[in-house]
């Protein structure tokens, strides 16, 4: 893989990080890494990123259970619930989920312009959203789309009514 603009820091050479490398480069990348260092992100959503500093590659990645793992109310959990849970706190963000589940499914430009938000407070609001779960993301023509996950807003729920009742 290519050297970036040639500029150096106490890390070493930094190689530029690429949201989708073929099979081939990710090899030619690895093979010269001695340490792998993973990060968990509730910010980044379902992508991955990297940042390759010869010989340290760190490795960006969305931090959510896969689908059918059950997991126990640790510190953790509670206090990524709550991360969650000040998300729907925000009645912008309340209405963006309110209009997508009524549209099955939006571009970020029909969400801005139905909504009338400006494209910075849409991109944040969708952003954090996403990165929540609470809105899954895929591209389409060009663009975002988004749909509500239903699922993840159903676990919320029972998060909160398990932990009212115990």
């Amino acid at each position: 893989m290519p050297s970036g603009s040639g500029c150096r820091n106490n890390l070493g050479p930094r190689r530029r990080s690429s949201p989708g490398l073929p099979p081939g480069r990710w090899q030619d990348m690895l093979s010269s890494t001695e340490t792998i260092i993973f990060v968990p992100s509730p910010h980044i959503g379902p992508y991955l990123m990297h940042f390759a500093y010869v010989p340290v590659v760190r490795m960006l990645f969305g931090a959510r259970l896969p689908e059918g793992v059950e997991s126990s109310a640790t510190r953790l959990e509670r206090s990524d619930r709550l991360v969650q849970l000040r998300a729907l706190a925000d009645e912008t963000r309340l209405r963006i989920l309110r209009h997508v589940s009524e549209h099955d499914e939006l571009n970020t430009q029909d969400i801005q312009q139905q909504l009338d938000l400006s494209q910075s407070a849409a991109s944040r609001h969708l952003g954090h959203l996403s990165a929540t779960g609470y809105l899954a993301e895929r591209r389409c023509k060009g663009a975002k789309c988004y749909r509500v996950n239903r699922e993840h807003i159903q676990h919320t729920l029972h998060t909160v009514a398990a932990f009212l009742t115990q």
